[in-house]
């Protein structure tokens, strides 16, 4: 039998145990309110702690229904004090673009909430005992304590962004970040404000996007709610779309958008009002969606559009007088045509989850345009593939995320395209690695003419995380050794057919000397070409003729670069192995 004093004792513990919790608060709404965590997702945190402190409140106020219920039937009865127990305030103001807070702040504000979730869970323990012993029922207790865990889910995205800012700090980089997401959330706010709205509110804000390592970016995506992810798909389709880390899935749905609101926007101009470039963006947008589909029915494997930009120009395929030369840049543009060549990447399967990957990576004169040719050469290493991997095994990417040369003569033998293309295709790679997780996954990467120059660049420099690498047609890789390629000379395959005269007449621009031969005392300075015996990789068997036969169905130069990709040499079957060219 319960008395009035096991009661009124009971109820007077409620209100107490509640003052405790509603102050655990206090503390962490005073560090948002100083600015240890800024921009949209101080807001989004605030309404996350707040939702959750306004839970514990109505879990208390539950209690103390409930000891006021086992009070009226006690003789005499008994009435249970009442308490109040008022929210957290008022949000922060959230202006977006600005930044993410402070290491140090945001290492305080994590001991906070840690501090905070422990009271509540305490708090709760001792509320489940107290119902309980007076017959209560011991529910508001499991909640309150319920919330105190759930609260802990916060300090993993804190840590994170406390360590990302401890190593990008606020050098120029950074600030320079923070204007282009600042312009990105104003245009949102221009064009919609009820989305916009909403950003703030969910804590949505391109600031927050790691600009640094896939691994960061892979991080950040997997803390986002699934409604925060849906906003950023809708709102910044082209960030999320060209973000290596994000998993393909995500990359495809945001860059079918950007496909889907291009062709939109340019189908619904009346017609004789779009310009010459918007005439051409229309038409090969048009051909890229027809291609899409077709790679579907013929291989029967999804297409997953990882990379798309048809406006985003290099510095030698502007031909708009918008976008004029500087005075001093000479200009040896070879390829007439308006805008903009653009950017696109298309995989055949899920990078993500296949068991061998192959990247390849086209030369001189690809782009938007003209790409159906080289989606043609990924779907022919995939269906080749099926001999020697099961079908969801094997992902083949055809990668244009740089600006290739336009001329072969006025632009091939030029570095730059090298330079500016190699660290973007060492960020895709890192991406990919990172999506896979998995330590043995293969990833072998594939370049030709031109593209063998930015894998080579891009090896050369270290940390290209391939296991093989394939050349076709190389006029060279910026070293004149495979070993110095950072995977070994074993794992360096080398194709040159007959009549392919890029190798030879492309050795004096990207061609390296032997950096450990000499004759005598003198240095040899003959530049060479993965195709030169000196050179040291392994020359696989070719039987197709000139520069654009290496994939050809049925072809002895498709099926050993196909052999390499699957990784045939190490299944102990010894016809699979890659054939070598005879000495």
């Amino acid at each position: 039998m319960v008395t009035p004093e096991q009661v009124r004792w009971a109820g007077n513990r409620v209100g107490e145990l509640a003052e405790t919790a509603r102050r655990a608060g206090t503390r962490v709404q005073r560090l948002l309110e100083a600015g240890v965590l800024v921009g949209p997702a101080s807001v989004a945190l605030f309404h996350r702690v707040a939702g959750r402190h306004l839970e514990v409140g109505r879990a208390f106020e539950d209690a103390s229904g409930r000891v006021e219920t086992v009070g009226r039937a006690t003789f005499p009865p008994v009435r249970v004090a009442p308490f109040a127990f008022p929210g957290l305030g008022r949000p922060p103001a959230g202006e977006p673009g600005v930044g993410e807070g402070s290491p140090d702040g945001l290492s305080d504000l994590m001991i906070e909430l840690g501090r905070m979730a422990r009271t509540w869970q305490e708090a709760g323990r001792e509320l489940w005992g107290l119902l309980v012993g007076i017959g209560a029922g011991g529910g508001p207790g499991n909640r309150v304590e319920a919330l105190g865990t759930d609260l802990l889910g916060e300090i993993p995205d804190l840590r994170r962004r406390r360590e990302l800012l401890a190593r990008e700090g606020a050098g120029i980089e950074r600030v320079a970040w923070m204007v282009v997401s600042l312009t990105m959330m104003r245009a949102v706010k221009a064009a919609d404000r009820r989305l916009y709205a909403r950003l703030i509110e969910a804590g949505v804000d391109p600031a927050d996007m790691p600009r640094g390592e896939a691994s960061d970016v892979r991080a950040w995506w997997e803390h986002l709610t699934r409604e925060q992810r849906r906003l950023y798909l809708r709102a910044f389709p082209a960030l999320i779309g060209w973000a290596d880390g994000v998993p393909a899935v995500a990359r495809d749905k945001a860059n079918r958008f950007s496909l889907e609101l291009r062709l939109g926007e340019l189908r619904e101009r009346r017609p004789g009002t779009l310009t010459p470039f918007e005439i051409r963006d229309l038409g090969r947008l048009g051909r890229l969606a027809d291609k899409l589909a077709s790679v579907e029915r013929d291989t029967g494997q999804k297409a997953y559009l990882l990379g798309l930009s048809s406006t985003l120009a290099g510095p030698w395929d502007r031909h708009d007088k918008e976008v004029p030369f500087a005075a001093s840049m000479p200009r040896f543009v070879t390829d007439p045509t308006k805008g903009p060549d653009g950017r696109v990447i298309i995989a055949i399967g899920d990078p993500d989850t296949s068991r061998h990957t192959g990247i390849y990576v086209p030369g001189t004169t690809a782009q938007l345009d003209n790409i159906e040719g080289d989606v043609d050469r990924v779907m022919s290493l995939w269906k080749q593939s099926q001999k020697y991997a099961l079908k969801n095994e094997v992902s083949t990417v055809m990668w244009l995320g740089y600006d290739a040369p336009d001329g072969i003569v006025a632009d091939a033998p030029r570095n730059l395209y090298a330079d500016a293309g190699a660290p973007k295709l060492k960020k895709f790679v890192n991406g990919v690695r990172v999506g896979q997780k998995e330590l043995e996954k293969h990833l072998t990467i594939i370049g030709h003419s031109y593209g063998s120059v930015v894998v080579g660049e891009a090896a050369r420099q270290g940390d290209l995380a391939v296991d093989d690498i394939v050349v076709a047609g190389s006029p060279g890789m910026h070293v004149g050794k495979a070993g110095e390629l950072g995977i070994g000379a074993e794992h360096v395959w080398v194709q040159a057919a007959e009549g392919d005269p890029v190798p030879n007449a492309g050795r004096i621009g990207h061609g390296r000397p032997d950096p450990e031969k000499r004759w005598g005392v003198v240095p040899n300075i003959v530049p060479l070409v993965p195709s030169d015996p000196l050179f040291g990789g392994q020359v696989l068997e070719t039987d197709t003729q000139g520069h654009s036969d290496y994939w050809n169905e049925g072809s002895k130069s498709l099926d050993n670069q196909v052999k390499v990709m699957t990784r045939t040499y190490d299944n102990f079957v010894p016809t699979d192995d890659p054939v070598l060219k005879a000495d």
